[in-house]
């Protein structure tokens, strides 16, 4: 979603993205603050950073710092990852 006019808060869930990908995030005070991934198929994850500083995956209890405008992660099918902002 472009949440560039948002004007305040929004949060989706679960919207169906290419690649067997469930994704839902929030968006708050002019910031995302959270987006959740759920790989359906164990496909590559290919997603722009929504942040411009580097953020965590946080998957199974183990934090990744990642960095770039960029990120590619590989997937298992049912893992959820879930990004916050560094």
């Amino acid at each position: 979603p472009n949440w560039s006019r948002a004007n305040g808060n929004a949060r989706f869930q679960t919207l169906r993205a290419v690649g067997a990908f469930l994704v839902s995030a929030e968006y708050r005070e002019a910031k995302v603050r959270w987006v959740r991934i759920t790989s359906e198929a164990g496909q590559r994850l290919r997603i722009i950073n929504p942040w411009q500083s580097s953020l965590v995956v946080n998957r199974a209890g183990r934090r990744q710092l990642m960095q770039g405008e960029h990120i590619e992660l590989p997937t298992r099918a049912g893992e959820t990852l879930e990004l916050t902002e560094h």
